[in-house]
């Protein structure tokens, strides 16, 4: 198998195949002929040493398919050798990515599922598969004896695990392309502590998540969000932004505005991987 452009400099586009060709005395060793069935989309080319024949073939670059290269004695004989050259076309590029709306960061004693997509801007990929590797920050592969002493690791699917005791700090996560390509992509997560609360304080002091009156229409406060998660950012939502609403000014502060009479939800999610999470229930008169 070889590919039909080079997308990277170890993508394989011409591969080499030998024979041995042989004979009782006074045969001609010489005497042979080298067939290709697609010549469209792989070239193919032969040199001879002595009994071994190396054929080289190389793709065109114009399609990718299949072809039969035959090398066949002229002396009467009939011996001959078939092989197929299968010409692929390469990956293109890998994206990585946290599914269900995670981020990149992982928090002691959790996981996170990361997915991979393989582009195919050349054709159809032979295998969109990736296989997946995990480094720490000295660049070193996490293996089974580096796991036990980081508390890490990665599995065939992607899915990376910190023990609750793992080692805090950066990690990067490879991803490699199946198909023999050589396409490669890196993605950088961070590991941490798990954030434990998560509260917002107006100028009362510490809100209270029980229900909380708000006016219709003039109330808009503002109040300060704070949370010891040691990495990644807070997700704010509402219930029905339609009769409150919530939104980040700026860091640390979260600004509530009521618009019409009703009932709504905000919820706080630390987004490093802990599922801490704070919900504030709110009723507009």
């Amino acid at each position: 198998s070889i590919f039909r452009k080079q997308q990277v400099s170890g993508t394989k586009i011409s591969t080499t195949v030998s024979a041995t060709v042989k004979g009782t005395d006074g045969a001609d060793l010489t005497a042979y002929t080298v067939a290709n069935s697609n010549p469209g989309i792989a070239s193919v080319s032969a040199k001879q040493s002595g009994a071994k024949i190396t054929l080289t073939i190389k793709a065109t670059g114009k399609a990718a398919g299949k072809t039969n290269i035959t090398i066949a004695t002229a002396d009467g004989s009939g011996k001959k050798l078939t092989c197929t050259a299968t010409v692929n076309n390469p990956a293109s590029g890998i994206v990585i990515a946290p599914s269900a709306g995670r981020s990149q960061y992982v928090a002691r004693g959790k996981s996170l599922q990361l997915k991979a997509v393989v582009g195919s801007e050349n054709g159809t990929v032979s295998n969109k598969g990736v296989t997946w590797e995990l480094y720490n920050s000295k660049g070193n592969k996490i293996d089974a004896n580096l796991s036990k002493t980081t508390g890490m690791k990665i599995t065939t699917s992607g899915k990376v695990t910190a023990t609750s005791k793992a080692t805090t700090g950066a990690y990067t996560v490879k991803a490699t392309a199946k198909d023999g390509s050589g396409v490669t992509k890196t993605y950088a997560i961070s590991v941490a502590a798990p954030a434990t609360y998560i509260r917002l304080i107006d100028g009362r002091g510490p809100m209270s998540t029980a229900f909380r009156y708000l006016l219709d229409q003039d109330m808009i406060s503002y109040a300060k969000l704070t949370t010891d998660a040691k990495q990644g950012s807070i997700a704010v939502s509402s219930s029905n932004p339609a009769v409150v609403s919530v939104s980040v000014p700026s860091s640390g502060v979260l600004q509530i505005a009521a618009y019409k009479k009703g009932n709504a939800v905000v919820t706080l999610t630390a987004m490093d991987g802990s599922g801490k999470q704070v919900k504030y229930y709110f009723v507009v008169k």
